[in-house]
Formats: C-alpha cells, structure tokens, sequence
C-alpha cells in the first residue's frame, strides 16, 4: 500500500470509521481497488501523481464511468486529501 493508502486504512479498519466493514484491494472486473464497503457498493480510490497523466486520466474517468451500469459508486481522492483533511 501506499502511505496516503496505508493512512486510510488505519481510519476504515477494523471497523473504525462508525463501524462500518470496509475491505481493501479489492479485484473487480480486471482492476484492484483500493478500498471497498460492500453495503453500499461503494469504491474508495486514491490517486496520486500519476493519476494526473492526460492518459492515466481517461483512463481513470472511463473505468469510473463504466462501474455505476453495475451498481457500484467511485469516489476518487487525491493522496494530498488523506494527507491534509483525512
């Protein structure tokens, strides 16, 4: 994990964050995401300086884009926001 990912989980482990169940690293449809809360099929993402690459970007948007057709929502933070407003 990446240290902004390994902040982030110290938060939503365990069932920390209002006791809500989250997994990590989670394989789905070819991709691994970083962090996932089944509940509400929710997908937590972290970007970090690569994600702001024009191609990474597409990329990322399409993969985004593609996932709410089966029910899953994408939130996107960039590692400064874990860092600076956890």
């Amino acid at each position: 994990m990446t240290p902004a990912e390994q902040l982030l989980w110290n938060v939503l482990r365990d069932r920390e964050l209002d006791d809500l169940k989250f997994r990590r690293q989670l394989p789905l449809g070819g991709h691994i995401f970083d962090f996932y809360f089944s509940e509400y099929r929710l997908l937590i993402e972290l970007d970090g300086a690569i994600h702001g690459d024009p191609e990474q970007a597409v990329y990322d948007q399409h993969r985004s884009d593609q996932l709410p057709v089966y029910g899953y929502t994408v939130l996107r933070f960039q590692n400064e926001q874990v860092f600076t407003n956890i």
